[in-house]
C-alpha cells in the first residue's frame, strides 16, 4: 500500500523538523505534573477531558488483568469458566465504548452501542463481584 501525501508535504514536514523537539521538550513538565496527580489521586487533569473514554479504558484493562489472574469465582457463577465467559462479555462491551470514541464508523456504531449495553447491564449485576 502506497501513501501518496500532498504536495509540499515532505518540504514541510523536514522544514518544520527542528521545532517538533521543541514541542516534545515543552510537553515534560506537563506530563510529569499529570503523573505525579495519577500516583496521588488516581486520575489527571487530562483525564477528565473525556473521562468517559478513560474509565471505558482503565476498567476495561483492569478486568482484562482480573481474568488473566483470578483465584476463585463468585457464588453467582457455578464455575470458573461460567465466571471467565462473563468478565469476557463486560470486557468485550467496555472494548467497544472505547473503539466507539475512537472510530466514527456509523455502520457499526449501533452494533458496539448494543455491546456496550449489554456489557453495563452484566457490569452492574457483578459489580460486587469484581475481588481477588
Amino acid at each position: 500500500m502506497k501513501i501518496n501525501f500532498a504536495p509540499g508535504f515532505k518540504d514541510s514536514w523536514d522544514r518544520y523538523a527542528p521545532l517538533r523537539w521543541w514541542k516534545t521538550l515543552r510537553c515534560i513538565p506537563r506530563k510529569a505534573k499529570w503523573k505525579w496527580q495519577r500516583m496521588n489521586r488516581g486520575w489527571a487533569d487530562c483525564d477528565v477531558w473525556s473521562f468517559d473514554n478513560h474509565l471505558s479504558r482503565v476498567t476495561r484493562d483492569g478486568l482484562r488483568y482480573l481474568r488473566d489472574h483470578h483465584h476463585g469465582f463468585p457464588a453467582a457463577c457455578k464455575t470458573d469458566k461460567e465466571w471467565i465467559e462473563v468478565l469476557n462479555k463486560i470486557i468485550d462491551g467496555f472494548d467497544a465504548a472505547v473503539r466507539q470514541q475512537e472510530d466514527i464508523d456509523l455502520e457499526r456504531f449501533a452494533d458496539l452501542e448494543k455491546r456496550k449495553q449489554e456489557s453495563l447491564k452484566l457490569f452492574i449485576e457483578h459489580f460486587d463481584n469484581f475481588w481477588d
